[in-house]
């Protein structure tokens, strides 16, 4: 059975049953015939349906419905979320919000990518949100802003300075699509693209020459002496890299200085081991992101596009970037958690050989379906996709206090997995982490943009 439920109080009013079925129902030792057909257009086809069997219909199909819209169902051979759909679910956040947040239980898996560049298209052009900060190092994004701005036509070295995971061809279509935006609108109007994380190179050569002023080039190189210098211990280079960041003056244009900025906390990043790095990093990333929705207009509205980690809003084990967002932009910050229950994904594979000339090695990996996460215990194998509005008092019963989902980045350990699967799950608490979960049923491996 295939079928399309998206806002069903305004489906059953207009009879946006979008396919040909007999559903039959037993309601009290009788059964009821229900046919629908795609050319139905007014109630008057079904006034034979009684307000009571239309509610009992409703709680029949396999678990409870948000009828106001806030469950959407869709079938296998739908393409993704059906865009006119997923703006009804994106009124209440767009309107509401000044920051939303995209997230993503692993950084490779195509459906993510798909959905999300749809969600981003709608707010763009039916919400004004213009403004697109990625988890990716600011220095690191700025030949992709000058791309889609059509400052430069390089495609070929678009992604050279962005490591994993963001080279799919996936993540590349929506950049396209960006810059084609931005060619058919006035500069008022243009998409801007930044990065707000620390930079993760395998080399901090990619950080000499930044700059137009060859006395802060010079400063960079220092800094990177300092880094480098094998006779100091990290905890020595910090407290030098700090010396010298307080020292240097301040840069009066906004780009250089959160440059500046990006190279400084990089560097100190790099030299941090174990919960001290990543706690640094949630902090350094909401800072920037911060600094970057600060320094533009209080009107301007931001997406953030990042993992489930980064944009939940509360987790057991840290402060996530999203608890400073959250913090400081209170009800202006909505966020969308993504969970699959079973397929395939990208990642970097730890169990091999990891590097090879300081190229990534991928492996495409499959996880299959289990009950201990939200993804296998609601969605059935008949649907792809469902969006929840986790906090709607109707969906209480689907969703509990708190519950676990995939989390997996950018690299992977099949053999970790098998010994220690909760190191690849996070808990989401149905209050105070997150405001939607977009659950894909079945998930494919991203595409290698190099390939």
């Amino acid at each position: 059975m295939q079928f399309v439920f998206s806002n069903m109080k305004e489906a059953l009013q207009n009879c946006k049953l979008e396919i040909s079925i007999n559903f039959s129902i037993k309601y009290e030792h009788e059964c009821i015939e229900i046919p629908t057909s795609p050319s139905c257009n007014t109630l008057q086809s079904i006034s034979y349906l009684r307000v009571r069997t239309i509610a009992l219909l409703l709680s029949c199909i396999y678990y409870s419905l948000d009828i106001y819209g806030q469950v959407e169902l869709v079938s296998n051979n739908a393409n993704l979320i059906n865009p006119p759909y997923l703006k009804d679910y994106l009124n209440k956040p767009a309107l509401n919000s000044r920051l939303i947040g995209l997230g993503e239980a692993t950084h490779g898996t195509k459906e993510f990518t798909e959905i999300k560049s749809d969600i981003v298209k709608i707010l763009v052009l039916q919400y004004g949100y213009k403004n697109f900060i990625l988890e990716a190092g600011y220095i690191d994004c700025i030949k992709i802003n000058e791309f889609i701005q059509n400052k430069n036509d390089d495609s070929l070295n678009l992604f050279k300075g962005l490591p994993w995971p963001w080279a799919t061809t996936e993540f590349y279509d929506l950049i396209k699509w960006m810059r084609q935006y931005n060619i058919h609108s006035t500069k008022d109007e243009y998409i801007h693209f930044y990065g707000s994380d620390v930079g993760n190179h395998a080399s901090v050569r990619f950080y000499k020459n930044q700059f137009a002023n060859p006395t802060t080039n010079l400063f960079i190189e220092n800094l990177i002496k300092i880094y480098a210098d094998t006779l100091k211990t990290p905890n020595q280079k910090i407290a030098m890299l700090k010396v010298q960041s307080k020292a240097f003056p301040k840069l009066p244009n906004f780009t250089d200085s959160m440059k500046m900025k990006n190279i400084l906390e990089s560097l100190h990043f790099l030299l941090l081991r174990g919960g001290e790095r990543y706690k640094f990093r949630e902090i350094t990333f909401a800072d920037l992101t911060i600094a970057i929705i600060d320094h533009l207009s209080s009107k301007e509205k931001f997406i953030l596009w990042a993992h489930n980690t980064h944009i939940a809003k509360f987790s057991d084990s840290r402060k996530t970037v999203a608890y400073f967002l959250n913090k400081r932009y209170s009800a202006h910050y909505t966020n969308f958690i993504f969970e699959f229950n079973k397929g395939g994904f990208r990642a970097v594979d730890t169990d091999s050989n990891r590097y090879q000339n300081n190229i990534f090695k991928f492996t495409n990996f499959n996880v299959n379906s289990d009950f201990n996460k939200i993804g296998s215990r609601i969605i059935p194998d008949s649907l792809n996709y469902m969006i929840l509005d986790v906090k709607s008092p109707f969906n209480k019963n689907l969703v509990p206090k708190y519950f676990y989902i995939n989390s997996i980045g950018a690299v992977y350990s099949k053999d970790l997995a098998k010994k220690k699967p909760a190191l690849y799950r996070e808990k989401i608490y149905r209050n105070k982490s997150c405001d939607y979960l977009i659950v894909v049923n079945q998930t494919n491996a991203s595409s290698n943009y190099f390939e």
